[in-house]
């Protein structure tokens, strides 16, 4: 028989910032930048994780 414990919730974030001396490319350049199969396996991981709710939305202030 096993014993099998439910963690707790937890809130993961990862930070992706560049140096200050690099300019940081827009998203849609980084999206465009990866190739087919890894874009199409990245949608897939996302509509898994939202469909558990995961990931939910979010509002952010753009800062333009």
């Amino acid at each position: 028989m096993r014993r099998l414990r439910i963690a707790g919730p937890t809130a993961v974030q990862l930070s992706m910032s560049l140096p200050a001396d690099v300019v940081e490319p827009a998203a849609e350049e980084l999206w465009a930048g990866l190739p087919d199969g890894t874009q199409a396996r990245l949608l897939s991981l996302f509509a898994r994780l939202i469909a558990r709710t995961v990931i939910v939305e979010e509002e952010v202030e753009e800062s333009r």
